[in-house]
């Protein structure tokens, strides 16, 4: 079995002279980590949204409320 592996995160690439059965599972590591990089990113993001909407609200109110810093 060829275990060639992408340069940057070291996921499983399939291979022409592999057999299907043994590619199939490293598909499916391969999947499963790159769901886990998309969830954490999905978290990541949710939180810097959060973030910068708490943050503009901030400034909404001291421009409503005419503060100058």
């Amino acid at each position: 079995m060829v275990d060639e592996r992408t340069a940057n995160f070291g996921l499983p690439l399939p291979h022409p002279t592999n057999r299907l059965h043994e590619d199939v599972q490293r598909l499916r590591e391969a999947l499963q980590s790159v769901d886990g990089v998309l969830a954490m990113h999905a978290e990541r993001r949710a939180s810097v949204d959060e973030a910068l909407a708490l943050r503009m609200r901030q400034l909404r109110l001291r421009e409503f409320h005419g503060f100058g810093f």
